[in-house]
């Protein structure tokens, strides 16, 4: 576990006096403290997990820290969920990013997913008919979710296993 700081610390952000500087490709880097989980292995082990059954997941490796000479311990690195992300793993970054935490796919808490690119343009018409399609029967779920998920990279999670964990909503 970090001894330093409690605090889960600020994205690094390369370019914050450099305009372009990136390291190893990337602009940003989040660092996790683990004070959730002692063993510091959960976070890397899941998206491992995730990737090896091949989903979508952000890189995620270990971190020693050292701030001005002081050791601040081993800490998370994980991949940013952002457009770099979404270039590595689909043809194109255009369309709507999500997180979604204290949120679910259904009419009163999908207004709860935070939109993370095309705030600007706000259209969550994806998200309505997500949430009307997996209203549907047993029977017409998958073939109602084609034209909407992309299936090949859908993780199923949940009580029921009927709720979208991690895909990308078809545009």
């Amino acid at each position: 576990m970090s001894k330093g700081n409690p605090a889960r610390p600020p994205p690094l952000l390369s370019g914050a006096f450099v305009e372009g500087r990136t390291h190893a490709g990337m602009k940003r880097m989040t660092l996790n403290n683990n004070r959730q989980d002692p063993s510091n292995t959960h976070q890397c082990m899941a998206y491992g997990l995730f990737q090896a059954a091949g989903s979508i997941a952000p890189r995620c490796n270990f971190a020693h820290v050292v701030v001005n000479g002081e050791y601040l311990g081993i800490y998370t690195h994980v991949e940013s969920v952002k457009k770099p992300m979404l270039r590595r793993h689909f043809e194109s970054d255009e369309g709507n990013l999500y997180e979604g935490q204290v949120s679910d796919f259904t009419e009163f808490r999908v207004g709860r997913m935070e939109l993370k690119t095309n705030e600007e343009e706000n259209d969550r018409a994806d998200l309505a008919v997500l949430v009307e399609v997996l209203q549907s029967a047993d029977a017409d779920l998958i073939s109602g979710l084609r034209p909407v998920v992309d299936l090949n990279h859908l993780v199923l999670g949940g009580r029921n296993q009927r709720w979208p964990v991690g895909g990308r909503i078809r545009s």
